[in-house]
């Protein structure tokens, strides 16, 4: 007799973590999803060995690494730096990206990438721009989702 063979259950659907930013927020950091480390501890890039903080740290020559979460997201702040993910829920087994399912895409308003340009000082190079809407879209369409993001690629 041959015994069936039984399918995984499917991950639950998880939920990503609430942007850090404000109404002065000029640059936006968009990650993918947190991993389990950074939900278990409701902390953007929480996991010990993840570079992000030392690497932010290290542009903005400040000690990133060695704050508390809060006092570098009162670092960010103060520079007009904010964090979110693309991701706000999805279904994934561990942190690895290539594991996410069932994603759902942050939703942007319909032109909010249009009026990106409008934000932007006016020397603000037009092939910059033109990359960053580029990029945008790109990974919008990395993700088989339908969202207003998406609708305007």
């Amino acid at each position: 007799m041959v015994a069936a063979v039984r399918a995984a259950p499917a991950p639950p659907l998880q939920r990503g973590l609430p942007p850090v930013l404000d109404a002065a927020t000029r640059v936006l950091i968009l990650g993918s999803f947190p991993g389990v480390a950074s939900l278990a501890a409701r902390q953007y890039y929480a996991h010990p060995r993840n570079h992000f903080w030392p690497l932010l740290g290290a542009l903005l020559d400040l000690p990133l690494a060695d704050l508390t979460y809060e006092r570098r997201l009162s670092a960010l702040r103060a520079r007009r730096i904010g964090l979110w993910d693309s991701i706000v829920r999805c279904a994934r087994a561990g942190s690895a990206d290539a594991a996410i399912r069932r994603e759902e895409l942050v939703e942007i308003a319909p032109g909010a990438i249009d009026r990106l340009q409008e934000t932007l000082p006016q020397d603000f190079p037009e092939r910059v721009y033109a990359t960053i809407r580029a990029g945008i879209h790109s990974q919008a369409q990395r993700f088989k989702h339908t969202s207003a993001l998406r609708a305007q690629a």
